[in-house]
């Protein structure tokens, strides 16, 4: 007969940190710890255990009571004889007998678990879930021994094989006696009724919550290593319980309690006034229940405080705990993380100390962000600077240290591809589901995407609804047809029909929730009433020419090119004309693009005191969210909407700068001439690089024939006509160019087709076979050309050193990464005297990159310091 002591014997964690005065850590104590934990996140989630208990057909407490027991559970499958193995002098041979010279190979702890369990319940030894079907209780235990970042995958088993568990089944005794210990500190009142249709879902957000509870519950810095023999009762009470508690404060993710709605003064603060959409958020009246609101309006309008406005109602109603804003690059989030440091605490109660993060895959090279997690790490909550700079954003240190944390905490920025993660069978993809279903999702820049992330992005939507949570989605030129795709796929999630839309005003909000869809005309500001003069140049002279007057004259000038190359062209042909601008695109080392957007803010951004740097020549990267004001702005052409994004970075402070160098906004677009019968070559021959990004060359013609032909643009009359003309379905396609427009739309059926495929089916709860969870890459977020992670070094002596520099080698390292695209990786110059390396050899050598010189360095691929200014 199995006892206490002898469960007692059983390892769980043996890995003590310095100082530790133990060094190992029982099963049963690290159970208890995460139990503790999930039972303290999940009585402070109120409206996720609302749900759950709904779905489960349960009561609150009862809901909360079964899921602590099988958090205390999760790791049962560590007390098989293999994964006791592992650590020789710490193996239980009073119980298991000698330790074997051979163990078996561990077919790991989250399977052998549920296999343990299973069989218990066949034995009648765990009956929490008797009345369910087995099938129902395999997909309700999936989610808590799949806690480390995937479902448990390999067929059900029972517990019998003696290598795993003994001969004797002694393993099965102690696993037994585990929950006999767990179910006398936790005892249920009776087993759950059969769960309702659908309860499949509930499964997603639980498998978030063992995840985030496993690892709060697995850091000895709250949970330190106790291998004292102490009553169960005693250490669940006094040591799991409090240590818990404290842990979730400490780790930052206790939601931070918000501020009751005092309107947009109260937000903006400074004696701001109210855009007409602001204006319009702070009344509208909101239906119960989780929303989708969808927001068409132009640039500079305020779509980001109007969306934190309705976040911010939707917080104090209790349908959010907080909110995660993605945009659709780098930039945009590092932009947008530095505007919310100064407002978010506004969202808040004072005595709050909520946590803003910043989500991207080079967000810990953001000085401003890690200057906020440094000060979150070393200073206690509440006392950190709050005085308007970097300070001043309480990010916890703990998610801090990783992007897929930060949607954990009160207040995220974030690139959308992070979003996405949530709905692909990506590992840990329930931690990045069980954040955003909490908060609210905004999407700025919605139009900014191919059929392949707009695909996600419907996915996404219909997630965010199915686990009741609300959205928001904001875009300047949203086509019509992509508003209807949206509005339908968040009332699938909700499991009802798609709601007819046909208003075609503009500007527009849209409001679908559970019952009903409503579409309001709104107001403009008067400031943004205005008309652009569009002129079409025949080719860069004309260009050239344009922006050499106008920099002689004092003007912000932006020229706004389609590719990197065209860019650098760009840039060498201006310096001929004694013009020097500053180049800005994706392709620069992280560590220069960081330094190149601060300057561009700087000297064009809405405090901009407007310094000798005159011209800006860039990639798409500043024609989405950042808030830049030229003057005059010379583009290639591109489709409509993106035009219309451009034309959005012209005089768009015109109170902050009343005294303009030129009479009036300009947007110059080079262009062949839409004529009514082009040649199959009319884009590929005048704009070669455009060609390849922008395919649909019939949208591209029919973009310049409606904006060139006007001559005038006029905001807002002609948006939402300009945006249809060019994207309606059954829109004109001349001769020459419908080859082209029909490989342009195969491509995007086929890349709606491939992203449909790569989603997790969330009907199929969180189970195996719910997504291509076998799949070792990781499904991309995008569809776009494999790319290679290059760092830049230089030779100093013998030496090879960072092309960035700074105190830290690691992060000197990774400030000097660029991307580049594998079909052009092998372009790049090789350094003399540095030995030819495979990839890899590359990839070997990731792991210690602050080696001065490195261990290995990808020759092929290093590109020195005198070939890589661009």
């Amino acid at each position: 007969m199995m006892d206490v002591q002898d469960l007692l014997l059983f390892w769980g964690k043996a890995r003590p940190l310095p100082g530790a005065t133990c060094s190992w850590h029982p099963v049963l104590w690290h159970g208890l710890d995460v139990a503790a934990v999930g039972a303290v996140l999940l009585r402070s989630k109120r409206p996720l255990l609302k749900r759950l208990s709904l779905l489960m057909n349960g009561e609150e407490d009862q809901v909360c009571n079964l899921v602590t027991v099988l958090l205390a559970l999760h790791d049962i499958g560590k007390l098989t004889r293999p994964f006791q193995a592992k650590v020789a002098e710490r193996w239980p041979a009073s119980v298991l007998g000698p330790l074997p010279s051979d163990p078996p190979g561990d077919p790991g702890h989250g399977v052998t678990g549920l296999w343990l369990l299973t069989t218990l319940g066949e034995r009648h030894q765990f009956n929490l879930l008797d009345s369910w079907l087995p099938s129902e209780i395999d997909a309700f235990l999936d989610p808590f021994f799949g806690h480390h970042g995937r479902p448990v995958a390999g067929t059900r088993r029972s517990a019998t094989d003696a290598a795993l568990f003994g001969r004797d089944r002694s393993v099965l005794n102690v696993a037994a006696e585990m929950v006999r210990q767990v179910d006398a500190l936790l005892p249920q009142n009776k087993s759950l009724a059969p769960p309702l249709d659908g309860w499949e879902s509930a499964t997603w957000p639980l498998a978030g919550l063992a995840t985030l509870a496993d690892w709060i519950g697995s850091k000895q810095e709250y949970f330190p290593y106790t291998c004292s023999a102490i009553a169960p009762d005693v250490y669940w009470r006094d040591r799991a319980l409090p240590q818990a508690m404290a842990a979730v404060i400490a780790a930052g993710i206790e939601p931070a309690q918000p501020r009751p709605f005092a309107g947009f003064a109260a937000l903006a603060g400074g004696g701001r006034s109210a855009s007409p959409l602001q204006a319009w958020v702070e009344n509208a009246v909101l239906p119960d229940g989780p929303l989708l609101v969808i927001v068409e309006d132009v640039t500079g309008s305020g779509k980001t405080e109007a969306a934190m406005i309705l976040a911010q109602r939707l917080m104090t109603d209790g349908r959010a705990s907080g909110l995660v804003m993605t945009l659709p690059t780098m930039a945009t989030a590092n932009a947008l993380f530095a505007r919310m440091e100064l407002i978010y605490r506004r969202l808040f109660t004072d005595d709050a100390t909520p946590s803003l993060a910043l989500a991207h895959g080079s967000a810990a090279l953001n000085p401003r962000f890690q200057a906020a997690a440094r000060i979150a790490g070393a200073t206690p909550p509440g006392d950190a600077e709050r005085g308007g700079d970097a300070g001043s954003a309480e990010c916890a240190a703990w998610l801090a240290d990783d992007r897929r944390k930060a949607f954990l905490a009160d207040v995220g920025c974030a690139t959308i591809d992070q979003a996405i993660l949530a709905i692909l069978p990506a590992k840990h993809q329930a931690i990045r589901l069980l954040g955003l279903t909490e908060r609210v999702l905004v999407i700025d820049e919605a139009h900014a995407y191919d059929a392949y992330v707009t695909t996600e992005l419907e996915e996404l939507l219909a997630a965010q609804a199915n686990a009741g949570g609300s959205a928001i989605v904001l875009s300047a030129t949203l086509p019509a047809r992509t508003r209807c795709r949206m509005a339908e796929a968040f009332a699938r999630g909700q499991g009802r029909p798609a709601p007819p839309l046909h208003a075609k005003d503009y500007p527009m909000a849209t409001i679908v929730s559970t019952t009903t869809a409503t579409e309001m005309a709104l107001e403009v500001r008067p400031a943004l009433v205005r008309s652009v003069r569009v002129e079409r140049l025949d080719d860069d002279a004309g260009a050239l020419a344009a922006i050499g007057d106008a920099a002689r004259c004092g003007a912000a000038v932006a020229w706004i090119r389609n590719t990197v190359d065209d860019a650098l062209d760009a840039v060498d042909r201006l310096r001929t004309i004694d013009v020097d601008p500053v180049l800005f695109h994706a392709r620069f080392a992280m560590g220069d693009r960081l330094t190149i957007e601060g300057k561009i803010l700087a000297g064009f951004g809405p405090e901009s005191t407007r310094g000798s740097s005159r011209v800006v020549v860039a990639t798409q990267v500043i024609e989405q969210s950042l808030d830049l004001d030229f003057d005059l702005m010379v583009t290639d052409l591109a489709p409509v909407d993106l035009l219309l994004q451009r034309m959005g970075r012209l005089w768009r402070h015109p109170a902050r700068n009343p005294h303009r160098p030129i009479s009036g906004p300009r947007l110059l677009v080079v262009s062949p001439a839409p004529v009514e019968a082009p040649p199959s070559d009319w884009l590929s021959s005048a704009l070669p690089g455009t060609s390849y990004v922008y395919p649909d060359h019939a949208l591209l013609w029919r973009s310049a024939r409606s904006i060139l032909g006007r001559g005038e643009v006029h905001i807002p009359g002609d948006v939402r006509e300009l945006v249809e003309e060019a994207y309606d379905d059954p829109a004109e396609v001349p001769e020459a160019l419908a080859r082209a427009a029909d490989q342009a739309r195969g491509k995007a059926h086929g890349q709606t087709w491939i992203a449909r495929t790569n989603t997790l089916d969330l009907t199929k709860g969180y189970a195996p076979g719910s997504g291509e969870w076998a799949v070792e890459r990781m499904i991309p977020t995008r569809d776009a050309e494999d790319y290679l992670t290059v760092r830049l070094g230089g030779m100093r002596g013998s030496r090879i050193v960072p092309w960035c520099e700074d105190p830290n080698p690691r992060r000197a390292w990774a400030l000097s990464e660029i991307k580049v695209r594998r079909s052009r990786a092998v372009t790049a110059i090789t350094p003399a005297g540095v030995r030819h390396q495979s990839l890899t050899s590359w990839s070997s050598c990731r792991s210690n990159p602050q080696a001065n010189p490195p261990e290995c360095w990808p020759s092929p691929w290093a590109i020195p310091p005198e070939s890589a200014a661009s």
